[in-house]
């Protein structure tokens, strides 16, 4: 097992170069689903981290892991043959209760757990550090599913990549798992963002064009056709004549287009963004809000926006 000073480095999926590792599942090591990130339909690319930056999926998840995170978790021990009893004089109780390591409390090993259990393929991944020489629990350490895959020794259960490339293998009973949605042997399973890519990749893609319209300054404020110096086909006229226009009409502090330049008549036309487009996009923002709220099994109204 680890000492206490490694568990930070457990904590982070560190990348592997291609071909490092022959990997016969994919599950694990990020794994083949979502290690470098695959291309939606939708043209985004979709990784963990990147599905997270998505307001949605990101409060999704916080909902889910905030509210396993503060409930209660008594242990249970056996009275007799029908009843049960709170288990206070047990040590692992303590550690679900209060501190499962020296380094960190319940509440944030139980939300990462559970955001882990939720989003990522394999599931939730805590190590199970016992006293030298015994069956009592010592500490649970907990580790990044990205770095834990089943192991190909056929002795152990799981097997653990170190950041030098080494590995670690672990019996099951050395590891706290938790799985996620649809296991397919009841141990390990896929994340809800491999499962939903191409929904969130999709709401993604709306969010990125909407900003990337609104960023550019989305169409020019009007078009100018004229006549005058030649038509304007030569495009060094058109955009000496662009910056003087703006000189005079734009505001300096945004770097947006003002104008489209034509040749053809002297006539200004102004532009307004049409209301069914401004439409289009809040009505495609919202319909991604409730797919998202629907891949978490949670009602749409407890995402807000």
């Amino acid at each position: 097992t680890r000492g206490a000073n490694r568990m930070l480095d457990f904590l982070l999926p560190t990348p592997r170069a291609a071909g490092q590792v022959t990997i016969d599942s994919d599950i694990g090591w990020q794994g083949v689903g979502l290690a470098y990130g695959q291309k939606t339909r939708a043209g985004v690319t979709v990784t963990n981290d990147i599905a997270l930056t998505y307001a949605a999926v990101l409060c999704a998840t916080r909902i889910i892991a905030e509210g396993i995170g503060g409930l209660p978790l008594p242990l249970y021990k056996r009275a007799s043959q029908n009843e049960r009893e709170v288990a206070t004089d047990v040590p692992v109780a303590n550690l679900l209760k209060f501190a499962p390591n020296p380094l960190m409390t319940a509440t944030p090993f139980r939300e990462s757990r559970t955001a882990h259990q939720v989003n990522w393929d394999g599931g939730g991944f805590a190590e199970i550090e016992f006293y030298a020489g015994t069956e009592q629990v010592r500490y649970l350490w907990p580790i990044h599913p990205g770095r834990v895959q089943r192991a190909r020794d056929p002795k152990y259960t799981y097997e653990i990549r170190n950041d030098d490339g080494s590995y670690v293998s672990l019996y099951a009973y050395e590891m706290l798992h938790i799985p996620g949605i649809f296991p397919d042997d009841g141990i390990w399973s896929k994340g809800t963002i491999s499962y939903g890519r191409e929904t969130i990749g999709g709401a993604i893609g709306v969010d990125r064009a909407s900003y990337a319209f609104l960023g550019s300054g989305g169409q020019p404020k009007g078009i100018l056709t004229s006549q005058s110096m030649g038509g304007m086909d030569k495009r060094a006229v058109r955009e000496s004549f662009r910056k003087e226009w703006e000189s005079v009409h734009a505001n300096p502090e945004l770097n947006v287009p003002t104008i489209a330049i034509l040749g053809g008549n002297d006539k200004y036309t102004p532009l307004d963004m049409l209301g069914s487009e401004a439409n289009q996009i809040i009505q495609s923002r919202l319909v991604n809000k409730t797919d998202i709220a629907t891949l978490y099994a949670i009602p749409a109204y407890k995402i807000p926006g």
